[in-house]
């Protein structure tokens, strides 16, 4: 056993011996070789992090800051053209703002309530619940767009901000004509069926165009039809299109911007 040992050490000793002798006294082409041999890959791996690292910091360093958030639900492909890059880039030219330094930042890719009651479809409309929950809790979202049929039910969260609360008196009334509602009471009711783990579904919402009809109408909703800028993105649906603002929105001296774009003739 220890003689195996003193000649694992000798031959270990030799070989840092020739490695000294070679990196001392070889050639530049020897010397090029024995790096290769024992330090390329160490090399390599050591670059590949370094680029990715310098990549990822560039990329945050200049990726233009975000001034408006959309999420667009329910989008499906275009034949030709895509008027959701057009509203992106159209809204960015309105506002007058380098596109290179900020940006319109648009979500088109989520599908929520829209198709059949198969097994897939209430597992891709959880998964799309999920997102949009979440994306409007972190504060991704200033506003959603969608078939009035397919966000009702988030009328009476809390994810959706009460028009009154984010839009001036001058602009609640110039919008009005176009608001729909919920009912406050059905809001506070689904909220105790939640509190009691009772589906808070099975409580109906109220028409959102007969707020004569409820018994604390909010406005929640702004229709958005007729406008082409929107009906354009959603030239499929014969439901109402419509558009709210999330409660959580981080950009809400926007909301009068792109309410007045979309809305520009």
């Amino acid at each position: 056993m220890r003689q195996g040992g003193s000649t694992h050490t000798a031959i270990r000793d030799e070989i840092k011996a020739a490695r000294k002798d070679l990196v001392e006294n070889g050639t530049f082409k020897e010397k090029v070789a024995y790096f290769f041999d024992y330090y390329a890959i160490h090399t390599i791996v050591i670059a590949v992090i370094l680029i990715f690292t310098v990549a990822f910091i560039y990329h945050q360093v200049t990726k233009p800051e975000i001034v408006f958030n959309g999420l667009l639900l329910n989008v499906l492909s275009f034949e030709e053209g895509n008027p959701v890059e057009d509203l992106e880039s159209g809204f960015m030219d309105y506002i007058d703002m380098n596109t290179k330094e900020y940006d319109f930042s648009v979500n088109s890719s989520l599908i929520y309530k829209l198709g059949d009651d198969s097994g897939q479809t209430q597992m891709n409309d959880y998964q799309s619940s999920q997102a949009i929950m979440t994306l409007c809790s972190a504060g991704a979202v200033d506003f959603i767009s969608s078939p009035l049929d397919s966000i009702l039910e988030y009328g009476y969260g809390d994810l959706i901000a009460n028009l009154e609360d984010v839009l001036t008196e001058e602009e609640l009334e110039k919008y009005r004509p176009y608001f729909l509602y919920a009912d406050l009471t059905v809001v506070k009711q689904k909220a105790e069926a939640f509190d009691n783990n009772i589906k808070a579904s099975d409580i109906p919402c109220p028409d959102p165009t007969k707020p004569e009809e409820m018994k604390e109408p909010i406005p929640i909703f702004i229709d958005v039809s007729k406008c082409e800028k929107m009906a354009n993105i959603y030239d499929y649906s014969s439901d109402t299109i419509v558009v709210a603002f999330a409660a959580n929105a981080p950009n809400r001296d926007r909301f009068p911007d792109f309410l007045a774009y979309i809305f520009e003739e």
